[in-house]
């Protein structure tokens, strides 16, 4: 009984970890409930239409889980720094974020513009789709940027507990994208219509709206990271070479990772576009219940990683068990609801009856699935928080590329099973990184003081 009673907190300990989680689940509950609203409307398109975004949103991804993953790596530093109360540490871990940023968003600009085509033609196999994803991809490609510096100002301000003010910002672009999304896709007050590329210049406008928003009120409310920043840009080579130590990893780890999920959807894709744009619909609504993964990681990356920069190792310890079992609790209820609504989802697309079942299956497997996806995650950012990115790498790419992305393609190209059971047995591999993460976090690799490192 006595260790039953180490997973669970205090009454005060879950008030603080829903006084972290309340914001970013309301922010980014709205952002996806929005996005599956612009799913939604572009699926009143054509499921050229559905096919052709669906495939540039999953470059989008690899993209974006890069660059959160890249930032990620000194996020861990600014969450530290925080709880030691080292203004100059977290003001030159911010500047590192800054350089990082500016890197990759010049990368993936270069390659997404001169290998468009050929990357959605590892998905798309009709011309009329990948003639859409193309109208599509070129205007996104705006957003990049603005995509930097909102995860450079959200990430930071969440790392120091202020995750307020990421949430107002991000609910008016929401609205914003949601409101362009209708007048410019149909067409609407006077507009014409424009269909994908209505879509997309709808969404960069409402990236500029929130990146504007946020830089703005961090600096006139001058929070300690962003105060003199840029005024005197220096960072200290020992913390540099630290960071980048750390930042690498990380973000290899999410490229190699969101390469393996997009290699994973090139698998499916073969069995044709009709499970393409299932996918699609099935990932918006998921979509919905991921968001506490985004609230998991920051009560993790805040409490745990505040505990270790305080030197407070057993705590961190402690509360990290805390944190893993409320996030499967939520799982589980999330799970369920998902599992009941999956039949009914895919009826709101304009698509065929067969895209309809498949998309219906995939929510409901995902549904039964959802605890054993959130335990996962939970270790990988508890492993995060501490800076293990050696076992965060096992846990998360190298697991991707050896067994779900061997079995995927594995199954697809050397049997005739259809995609409802190849996508189960692709899943049941998580299993597996359970057994991985619970003895991960067992060893105790990760509870690691790196602020006091770094001084030393």
């Amino acid at each position: 009984m006595a260790s039953l009673k180490n997973l669970f907190g205090s009454r005060s300990f879950y008030k603080k970890v829903i006084a972290i989680a309340l914001p970013i689940v309301l922010h980014q509950g709205i952002t996806n409930l929005v996005n599956l609203l612009d799913n939604v409307m572009v699926g009143q398109l054509t499921q050229n239409a559905i096919a052709g975004v669906a495939a540039v949103n999953q470059f989008i991804f690899i993209f974006n889980c890069v660059v959160i993953g890249g930032l990620s790596g000194v996020g861990i530093f600014v969450a530290q720094y925080n709880g030691a109360k080292d203004e100059e540490g977290m003001r030159q871990s911010f500047r590192t974020k800054v350089l990082f940023g500016i890197l990759l968003m010049v990368l993936f600009e270069v390659i997404f513009f001169f290998f468009m085509r050929p990357l959605l033609g590892l998905i798309l196999t009709e011309e009329a789709s990948l003639n859409e994803g193309v109208a599509y991809f070129m205007v996104i490609l705006l957003s990049l940027p603005l995509v930097i510096i909102i995860q450079l100002y959200g990430t930071t301000l969440r790392e120091v507990g202020h995750t307020k003010l990421p949430m107002y910002a991000g609910l008016v672009a929401v609205f914003v994208n949601a409101f362009l999304n209708y007048v410019l896709i149909f067409g609407k007050l006077g507009c014409p219509a424009l269909g994908v590329k209505g879509a997309a210049i709808a969404t960069v406008i409402s990236r500029v709206v929130e990146a504007l928003i946020l830089v703005w009120l961090t600096h006139k409310r001058r929070y300690p990271f962003a105060v003199g920043a840029y005024t005197h840009f220096h960072i200290s080579k020992t913390l540099l070479g630290r960071i980048t130590r750390k930042a690498i990893p990380a973000g290899g780890n999410e490229f190699l990772w969101s390469l393996g999920s997009t290699m994973m959807m090139v698998a499916y894709a073969k069995l044709g576009e009709n499970v393409v744009s299932a996918f699609s619909i099935s990932q918006a609504t998921t979509n919905l219940f991921y968001i506490m993964f985004g609230a998991l990681a920051t009560s993790i990356s805040i409490i745990v990683g505040g505990e270790l920069g305080a030197n407070h190792l057993e705590e961190a310890k402690a509360n990290s068990k805390k944190l893993i079992t409320f996030g499967v609790m939520i799982a589980i209820a999330s799970g369920i609801i998902l599992i009941i609504i999956s039949r009914w989802i895919p009826f709101i697309y304009n698509v065929n009856d067969e895209t309809r079942a498949i998309a219906s299956h995939l929510l409901l497997i995902a549904g039964i699935f959802f605890p054993v996806y959130t335990y996962n995650a939970c270790c990988f950012f508890t492993l995060r928080a501490g800076g293990a990115f050696k076992q965060v790498i096992i846990l998360d790419s190298v697991f991707m590329w050896l067994f779900q992305v061997v079995v995927a393609f594995a199954l697809v190209l050397f049997t005739k099973l259809d995609i409802y059971t190849i996508y189960t047995l692709v899943q049941l591999t998580d299993l597996i990184k359970v057994g991985l993460a619970s003895y991960m976090i067992y060893r105790g690799d990760w509870v690691i003081n790196l602020a006091e490192h770094i001084a030393e």
